[in-house]
């Protein structure tokens, strides 16, 4: 939530603009009634209806009218792949003209762009349909991996308007991760380098112990 509202000044007499949410579940990792504060329109994006849903049914009447949901929508881009690439995966171009198709029939079905674009730690979980269900080799792991964080990386950038902000949050085992270095260049390819005014990485954090 601090990324998310690090540069947003709600004004004093109502909020104004709107986010959506990529990744937001049944909102346990979301301050709902606190992005209210500062956002007109509050729009969450699942693969999971019932716990958009649910997100939606523990707030105050006033506020759930202002939440619209979008579901389901696979943020991977390929679980329609799932039975095709499974028994003959994609070379590099053909993954690659579908990872970015695939990014804009998702804003696309949206129907609009934001003043924020927020991923919430779903990252990481985009591979796991594939992984329960195919054998594969390391290296479409490593490329079916790079192909989806792709996608994100261009769904964040397209539903995100000329002057807005995307702000994207993700669980790595350690901060040496390579991953954030990885993202960061990803942005640098043609056709997204040129819709990013400016890419920075936030210092990483450890999760609240339970």
């Amino acid at each position: 939530m601090a990324l998310a509202l690090a540069e947003t000044t709600p004004a004093a007499s109502k909020p104004a603009g709107d986010i959506v949410i990529f990744g937001a579940g049944n909102g346990s990792d979301l301050d709902l009634p606190r992005l209210a504060d500062a956002f007109r329109e509050i729009h969450l994006v699942d693969l999971d209806g019932e716990a958009l849903e649910r997100a939606r049914q523990e707030l105050p009447a006033a506020l759930r009218a202002r939440i619209i949901s979008h579901a389901p929508v696979d943020l991977s881009g390929f679980m329609s792949r799932l039975d095709e690439w499974g028994d003959s995966f994609p070379d590099d171009v053909t993954l690659g003209q579908t990872a970015f198709a695939a990014a804009r029939a998702i804003v696309a079905g949206l129907g609009r762009d934001f003043d924020l674009a927020l991923s919430t730690g779903v990252l990481s979980q985009l591979i796991v349909p594939f992984h329960r269900a195919w054998l594969a080799s390391r290296p479409n792991w490593e490329r079916l991996d790079a192909a989806i964080a792709a996608v994100h990386l261009a769904t964040l950038v397209l539903s995100t308007r000329a002057d807005g902000r995307g702000v994207m949050a993700f669980d790595v085992p350690s901060s040496q991760d390579p991953r954030p270095s990885t993202l960061l260049s990803q942005l640098e390819l043609p056709g997204m380098g040129s819709m990013v005014r400016e890419a920075r990485l936030s210092a990483p954090w450890s999760p609240k112990s339970v």
